[in-house]
């Protein structure tokens, strides 16, 4: 997974020349939320996953949900995936406002939407 971040992080800086951070957001004392990546030139928070199965992808999609509360204003939200999902999967992120993004080449990516 972390080639896949580095994969887009070299993407989107290259693409729209992205100031990209990441986070760690201290919810409470114990409780650490991390953010995969952040591309501040868009405002978008970006959630990876070693796997377009929707069964693994819960996980990472309830951490993609938290985390953007934690910043003002509200960034959009999207799901980095090795793949395309299944059309099923994609219509379920786009009813809850998540953009997918995958490879769709060398050192290309494409977004649903």
């Amino acid at each position: 997974m972390n080639e896949l971040l580095v994969g887009y992080d070299d993407f989107i800086r290259a693409s729209h020349e992205a100031e990209v951070a990441g986070y760690l957001i201290q919810i409470a004392e114990d409780d650490v939320l991390s953010v995969d990546l952040f591309d501040v030139t868009r405002h978008e928070v970006v959630v990876a996953r070693g796997s377009e199965a929707a069964n693994p992808s819960w996980v990472r999609w309830a951490k993609s949900c938290s985390s953007p509360r934690f910043f003002t204003p509200v960034p959009t939200r999207l799901v980095l995936l090795p793949a395309l999902p299944s059309p099923d999967l994609v219509d379920l992120l786009h009813e809850l406002d998540v953009t997918i993004v995958w490879p769709s080449g060398p050192r290309m990516f494409t977004r649903s939407r």
